[in-house]
């Protein structure tokens, strides 16, 4: 499960930004412990996720990158991560989130939970992405809800 869950991300990370890139360069067991994914605009580079760590990958690197991974204090685990704007992310555990500031590494001290998820979901979530800038798709085993940012409710 955690190497598809790791496929899927990295596929979801490309199709945002419509870049061809023929894969990245990560060792096996590194790309199995990926949960999560988002992109920095500013900087270029593809945020990994793993437990509570993250490091940041140079988009459109040719060989094979040795993560440095940084600790993310205040979060136990990271399911999903959206970018919500150029600076922004925000880091889902289950289906409560918090912000998080790329530039700096700073975590919001909130803890939110996104409304209007399905109990039967359990407050579980495998993957989300922001498909445009109205939509944010989130899944779980093989559903997905889709999510309009503008009109502020699942569609």
């Amino acid at each position: 499960m955690g190497l598809q869950r790791a496929m899927v991300m990295l596929c979801l990370a490309w199709s945002i930004q419509s870049v061809a890139q023929p894969l990245f360069y990560l060792e096996t067991a590194v790309a199995e412990s990926i949960s999560a994914a988002t992109f920095d605009y500013s900087k270029k580079q593809v945020l990994f996720f793993s437990g509570n760590q993250l490091f940041f990958y140079p988009f459109g690197a040719a060989q094979t990158v040795q993560p440095q991974w940084y600790k993310i204090v205040g979060l136990e685990r990271i399911d999903a991560a959206v970018s919500w704007d150029e600076k922004t992310a925000l880091l889902f555990t289950g289906s409560s989130y918090r912000t998080f500031d790329i530039g700096t590494g700073v975590l919001g001290a909130d803890n939110l939970n996104w409304p209007g998820f399905p109990q039967e979901w359990n407050n579980q979530l495998d993957a989300a992405v922001r498909w445009d800038n109205q939509l944010i798709m989130f899944f779980l085993d093989n559903e997905y809800l889709v999510y309009n940012i503008t009109e502020q409710k699942f569609v």
